[in-house]
């Protein structure tokens, strides 16, 4: 228990009173002793008067004292809080602030003692108007306050205060003053302001977000999730997530979840949810685990992305990649793919495969005539009765404008390979009826066998294409198989492959680079290096004639690592020259990064060169990816540890998936020339190509367009806002002396608007 110490001005005061009541007493004893009773009586009410004002000046001595004591613990008291507490007069006259006022204000108490109107100069000019009127309130009416206003410190910081006033009077009941009492607050307001923040992003962050307890049991969720699931937050308050659970991963998958996350306190990955109306829904599932100071779950907070829209978007890119948007038919890749498939399948089981090559003879008289509409739906009419006449197991594709291909399996003989062509003959013996318009459609058909007409995707198209024209040449509406059992591109490949060999060792092989710019800039933004083969005999071979056997000879290892070396070799001295070139393109075979140490071989050179890494970009082809899916992440992210850029070349013309696609560490995807070359004539390629750049924003990567070629599609890339373009346009692959005009001129700041004039 704390005693309250003595005042020794309180005794002092009694000490008087009793004074004077003893001089009294004594005075009235030596009257009665001196003048007796009737003398000594006439002094009795002086000495009472005496008395009274005795004991009178005692009282008040005592009260001034004791209020001089409260005072003095007051100040005490607020001298050592952490609240700036004041008292001031009505007239504004401060009679006491208290020292917290400096850390508080910024201002020391002797400033607010010789400035009167300093705190109506601290607070903020949004809260000027309350407190002017809180101060009326208060010296007019005498009334308690007690809210929150904002005061700007000597520094220009504004502060938060709890602000608490009350009127003080004194003994006859009149208002003299007022006391106030301020808190600093402004850690309080500025955690208040993140909780909102939070609790703002919590409930409208575009992703769902799910919040449990340790015991996995659901506490909160945001109403994205909501709207996502079907459930409102009241039905899965203290539920377990395993609610939205659609069985479609096994009990294994979830444990395996689970230990991920018990060790690494986190995990994301694609799952299959299923809503309320108990539609399944893929989802983006992304798990992380709150710990406290001790180490110890509270929380899981679990962010949920539902990817629906994002694999309806892909699989319509891979839709437009794979068919003919007028017809529906598969168009030429998905049938070359088709083709390898059937083909390997033939391998296997011995068994025959016929292509047929089926042109329409008269078509560009009926485009020509009547109009490209008239023309289009010619192509469905004819698409149509050509998927009637085969079976359903067979494949039929539009390959071009007015060129279709069929792929039949498990053929027995040439005879029904024949019949079915006299029955397509007979399908288009029936007049088109299009538009008002009676049409007589003829067509031609060209037929090769596997293994007897080629034992390749290539040749066995190539040839049916050659019976094709055999068949026109006997006068159309007829069809023609290939006879001719060998070619010479037997003994052309032999010789092509001994001087390949021998290419590399003298020396014959050469890069050529072709600008790549920035599209809304025109700046010269990077090249790609591209290999050319000067041969002695054969003159500078194009790389689409060398390549494809460099790949199946093995020789592509060797080789691309010279391009690798040499790309990184010129690149860094055009840099150490003073020339801007921020980035060099090498495209990687599958093989490199199959059975090459791809990894190794990269870091090698970069060594070597001096080139930083971040100078690099490295294209490997979408179909690759796509085959080798989960060893190419491996080596891809080991690549990009490097600090390399990756590319994935040729995008659209492989069988891409969303799941890997988010997963794999690129940087951007380069839309194929294929797709560019016929633009604006084919809306089907326009749609691929503008999928193919939503898909790449919504990735949050680059998009490059090569093979721009003209006006019309550099125009057609802008409106899309396609990133980067390189082509024929701009420039043709150049040798490295002559790109280094190009450099020259990118040196000299000279990024005028893209033009043919680049050329």
């Amino acid at each position: 228990m704390i005693k309250r110490k003595s005042n020794p001005h309180q005794y002092y005061h009694i000490t008087i009173s009793v004074a004077f009541l003893c001089f009294w007493t004594l005075a009235t004893i030596h009257g009665y002793v001196a003048y007796g009773f009737v003398q000594a009586s006439s002094y009795i009410v002086p000495s009472l008067v005496a008395l009274g004002v005795g004991v009178l000046i005692g009282y008040l001595f005592t009260l001034r004292s004791a209020y001089q004591t409260t005072s003095e613990q007051f100040r005490a008291i607020a001298d050592q809080a952490q609240e700036f507490i004041y008292l001031r007069q009505l007239d504004g006259q401060y009679e006491y602030v208290s020292p917290s006022c400096a850390v508080i204000t910024g201002r020391t108490a002797e400033e607010f003692y010789n400035h009167p109107n300093l705190m109506d100069q601290l607070i903020h000019p949004d809260d000027l108007a309350r407190w002017n009127s809180h101060v009326h309130r208060i010296n007019e009416r005498g009334e308690n306050e007690s809210f929150d206003l904002r005061l700007r410190s000597v520094d220009g910081r504004i502060k938060w205060i709890s602000h608490i006033c009350m009127p003080i009077y004194d003994e006859k009941g009149r208002q003299t003053g007022v006391r106030s009492t301020n808190l600093d607050i402004t850690d309080r307001k500025e955690d208040e302001d993140k909780l909102r923040q939070a609790s703002a992003i919590f409930m409208h962050v575009t992703e769902g977000v799910v919040i449990t307890d340790a015991n996995v049991k659901i506490i909160a969720v945001n109403q994205t999730f909501s709207d996502i699931s079907g459930y409102s937050e009241v039905e899965l308050l203290g539920k377990s997530p395993t609610i939205w659970r659609s069985e479609q991963q096994g009990e294994s998958f979830y444990q395996e979840m689970w230990d991920t996350i018990n060790t690494t306190r986190q995990w994301c990955g694609e799952v299959i949810n299923r809503r309320k109306n108990g539609d399944l829904y893929p989802a983006w599932l992304s798990i992380s685990g709150v710990v406290n100071d001790h180490g110890q779950i509270t929380n899981y907070v679990s962010i949920i992305s539902d990817t629906s829209n994002l694999k309806q978007s892909q699989e319509r890119v891979e839709y437009l990649a794979h068919h003919d948007l007028l017809t529906g038919l598969p168009n030429r890749r998905l049938f070359g793919d088709r083709l390898e498939h059937a083909l390997q399948r033939a391998h296997r089981n011995k068994t025959v495969v016929a292509i047929l090559h089926i042109d329409l003879d008269n078509f560009k008289s009926i485009n020509d005539g009547l109009g490209h509409p008239v023309g289009d739906k010619v192509l469905q009419v004819a698409a149509d009765r050509l998927h009637l006449a085969v079976r359903e197991e067979d494949t039929v594709a539009r390959v071009a404008g007015d060129d279709f291909s069929i792929i039949l399996e498990d053929i027995t003989d040439s005879e029904s390979v024949a019949h079915l062509a006299n029955k397509i003959l007979s399908a288009f013996a029936t007049p088109f009826h299009v538009d008002n318009h009676e049409l007589h459609v003829n067509i031609s058909i060209g037929i090769s066998l596997y293994p007897d007409d080629g034992d390749d995707v290539t040749s066995l198209i190539k040839n049916a294409d050659a019976a094709m024209y055999q068949a026109k040449e006997k006068g159309k509406g007829c069809y023609c198989f290939y006879t001719q059992a060998m070619t010479n591109a037997a003994l052309d490949r032999l010789t092509m492959e001994n001087r390949l060999r021998k290419a590399l060792s003298q020396d014959e092989f050469r890069l050529y680079y072709q600008p790549q710019y920035a599209l809304n800039t025109g700046k010269l933004i990077g090249a790609e290096a591209l290999i050319r083969w000067q041969n002695s005999e054969l003159g500078l071979v194009s790389p689409d004639e060398f390549i494809p056997l460099t790949e199946s000879t093995g020789l592509i290892l060797p080789i691309g690592e010279w391009v690798l070396y040499e790309a990184c070799r010129q690149a860094k001295s055009w840099q150490d020259e003073g020339y801007d070139l921020s980035r060099i393109g090498v495209n990687i075979a599958g093989q490199q990064v199959q059975h090459g140490n791809i990894v190794y071989t990269v870091n090698k050179v970069l060594e070597e060169t001096g080139l930083d890494p971040t100078c690099l970009e490295l294209e490997v082809t979408e179909s690759f990816i796509m085959q080798q899916a989960e060893q190419a992440i491996s080596t891809l992210q080991a690549l990009r540890e490097l600090g390399v850029a990756l590319a994935i070349d040729d995008f659209g013309t492989g069988y891409s998936s969303l799941s890997y696609l988010k997963l794999l560490p690129i940087n951007k995807l380069k839309v194929d020339r294929s797709f560019v070359k016929d633009i604006p004539n084919d809306k089907n390629s326009e749609a691929i190509v503008r999928a193919v750049i939503v898909l790449g924003k919504s990735l949050q990567l680059e998009v490059i367009a090569e093979g721009v070629e003209t006006e019309e599609q550099e125009d057609f890339l802008k409106a899309e806002a396609c990133d980067e373009v390189q082509g024929f346009y701009y420039s043709r692959p150049l040798p490295a002396d002559e790109f280094e005009r190009i450099l020259v001129k990118a040196n000299a700041n000279d990024f005028s608007a893209l033009s043919s004039s680049n050329l």
